[in-house]
């Protein structure tokens, strides 16, 4: 999207007023700070450098929020909120999570929606320490931590963990010229044993708590997968005999579903189509749930995938909703095909933009859910994790995105869409404290000396943004440059 001369003119309602706010925080922002010599460099033959940066963040942001709140105001829409309730029934009672790397080429909305929670960061690795008080591995966000210990006391009370890597990944590249000590040159095989640490801090963490909530254990809550960018499709078993692909899949199952194959190869990322898609693919997943061949490659790898020994019924439901969501929507776009003919806005890096989130107990980014255009997300648990995946991040867009300087990293904090105090019922303090923990982290990591220098530089400007838990709508642009 490209701002014309009406969307660049005040405006009414509710975006006039982030508009505005956006405007008044950047002319401090920029009236505040100090540059570099070095922004010189980036922006030869500039008069008034200071003045180029701030349009340029300005427009570019612009269209960020625009673009983000336009999605987010999709996804709230009664259509969609009717299928994400089918879903849910496809699904079952068991809870999805799914861990990922920040990698903008994995577009969340496409591939598990609103069905999973999400944790972002590098390589799809949650971060984890070991316990001075007790020596085991436990996760280092708390946000992730309390939901996992909550779960065994709700209704629906299992949990699948998905942690996915994925192919031509930037994060692994990157520790490998760094000489993290990986033992093969395969860095997908690298990075799944990366994931040892973190399904077995979910894992004891949830089995803790559902022994003292009187629930069973479960023997296998995280389930490793590799996801491909160009197929749009996921492998469970990598290195096994038999791995489960739904590439291979929907490519065998092609021929019972001609009609709609392909449906959407052209414009399964526009916006306008998003519902429409989203709708064939609900049906889609009806019809393989009763397909043979769909039933009998799932029961074959949960019969002898080592991946998957131990699943519950309910567990079980869940993989067969998250396979069949996956070979549905390859089956609709063609994705799976791998043919010249067959391209989408996934298939290599074209971030825009960077979102940080520091552990906030809600865990979500600016971007999360866009059918379309790329970001570079991440949820970390500390000031000291978001300098680094910044910089990776930065590092990463100088070299594979087409964003252009300077770049725009929204600092976020999430607000609970339906806080409400529970005496009185009107909203409560969430939205003051919201603004306190962005203020925290903004000042936080900006204070930090390589990431001022890039401000400085103007290779980023920082935007910060208070967003809302499920749609992802940014609901405010604290000034926080006076």
């Amino acid at each position: 999207m490209v701002l014309g001369p009406e969307q660049m003119r005040p405006q009414e309602g509710e975006a006039g007023r982030l508009n505005g706010q956006l405007s008044t925080y950047l002319r401090y922002f920029y009236s505040n700070i100090e540059l570099s010599p070095q922004s010189a460099d980036f922006f030869p033959g500039t008069e008034n450098v200071k003045a180029e940066l701030e349009s340029k963040a300005l427009k570019q942001s612009l269209e960020i929020i625009q673009r983000n709140n336009e999605v987010a105001s999709l996804l709230k829409s009664p259509e969609y909120q009717q299928l994400i309730d089918r879903q849910r029934e496809q699904k079952g009672d068991c809870a999805v999570g799914v861990s990922n790397c920040v990698d903008g080429r994995i577009p969340t909305v496409h591939l598990l929606g609103w069905m999973a929670g999400v944790s972002e960061s590098l390589a799809g690795v949650l971060p984890t320490y070991t316990s001075t008080l007790d020596g085991r591995v436990r996760l280092e966000s708390q946000t992730l931590e309390q939901s996992i210990a909550a779960r065994p006391s709700q209704e629906y009370s299992e949990l699948l963990e998905i942690f996915l890597a994925h192919d031509h990944c930037g994060a692994m590249a990157k520790w490998k010229d760094e000489g993290k000590g990986f033992q093969s040159d395969d860095l997908v095989a690298e990075n799944l044993s990366l994931f040892k640490n973190g399904v077995e801090a979910v894992t004891r963490k949830y089995n803790n708590s559902a022994v003292a909530a009187g629930r069973q254990p479960l023997q296998t809550v995280g389930v490793r997968a590799v996801y491909d960018p160009e197929t749009m499709g996921v492998t469970v078993g990598h290195g096994e005999q038999n791995p489960l692909s739904t590439t291979d899949l929907a490519r065998s199952l092609v021929a019972e579903f001609e009609d709609v194959h392909g449906q959407f190869a052209y414009n399964f990322t526009d916006l306008g189509k998003f519902i429409e898609k989203e709708m064939a693919v609900t049906e889609l997943i009806d019809k393989l749930y009763g397909n043979e061949t769909f039933t009998a490659a799932m029961d074959s790898a949960l019969a002898s995938l080592n991946e998957l020994k131990g699943l519950t019924p309910k567990q079980q439901k869940a993989f067969r909703f998250f396979i069949a969501k996956f070979t549905a929507s390859q089956i609709l776009t063609g994705i799976h095909e791998k043919t010249d003919h067959v391209h989408h806005p996934f298939t290599e890096h074209s971030e825009k933009y960077m979102a940080v989130t520091v552990d906030d107990g809600l865990n979500v980014n600016v971007g999360q859910y866009d059918p379309e255009e790329q970001s570079f997300a991440a949820v970390v648990s500390n000031r000291d994790q978001a300098v680094s995946h910044i910089l990776t991040e930065v590092s990463l867009m100088d070299t594979a995105s087409k964003a252009t300087r300077p770049y725009v990293l929204f600092i976020s904090n999430a607000l609970a869409e339906d806080a409400r105090d529970v005496v009185t019922g009107r909203p409560n303090g969430a939205l003051k404290q919201a603004r306190a923990n962005v203020a925290k982290n903004f000042r936080d990591i900006t204070e930090d000396p390589e990431i001022a220098g890039k401000i400085k530089s103007g290779e980023i400007v920082p935007i910060p943004v208070i967003i809302t838990n499920r749609s992802r709508k940014i609901v405010e642009i604290p000034n926080l440059a006076l």
